[in-house]
């Protein structure tokens, strides 16, 4: 861009690579800032890019203007800067998969329809953190139908899927007090 000097310079966002903006943008200088400190992009109702199925009552009603909710997979949302994603999951076919439904069991719900799978969504996240070592990922899991595979099943299951290593435990406080250096990668 030009001054008002009239002299040209180069912006520092011309090289924003919205991959890497944790890494680029807030280290080493803002690394002891809490997750409380910054604002984090994220997707409601996330994995809902696909329509892999349907279900509830009214299930021939939906379709996907009715149950998409985001245009890009989580693949691409991770690349083009989101950080936290808002899942909704139950079994389908057998596996876990996103939903969005009037209901968390889906022959509960009016209707509904399931997304992508869980262990597509894990499996980009893994490939992400393991390109980008200075980002993070927020997974939010909600929404839970006990009665199709009990919560502490699903908890072991996305663990194992994900990998402990890119699984942060945090011992004790609010998540919300965790400092970026110790989430970073």
């Amino acid at each position: 861009f030009t001054g008002k000097d009239h002299q040209l310079y180069i912006s520092y966002f011309s090289a924003y690579d919205p991959a890497s903006w944790i890494g680029d943008l807030l280290y080493p200088v803002k690394a002891d800032y809490s997750l409380r400190d910054i604002v984090i992009p994220g997707a409601h109702d996330a994995g809902m890019s696909v329509l892999s199925g349907t279900g509830g009552s009214e299930s021939s009603s939906i379709n996907e203007c009715n149950t998409l909710t985001q245009s890009l997979k989580i693949e691409k949302q991770l690349r083009v800067g989101i950080r936290m994603f808002d899942l909704r999951i139950d079994k389908y076919n057998g596996q876990l998969y996103t939903k969005h439904s009037s209901s968390d069991c889906m022959e509960d719900a009016i209707g509904g329809g399931w997304g992508e799978s869980i262990n597509e969504i894990l499996n980009a996240t893994k490939t992400f953190l393991g390109t980008n070592t200075k980002e993070f990922v927020i997974l939010n899991f909600s929404h839970f139908c006990e009665r199709h595979i009990p919560v502490r099943e699903q908890a072991r299951l996305i663990t194992d899927l994900l990998g402990k290593e890119y699984v942060y435990y945090r011992q004790e406080g609010r998540l919300a007090d965790t400092k970026l250096k110790d989430v970073a990668g």
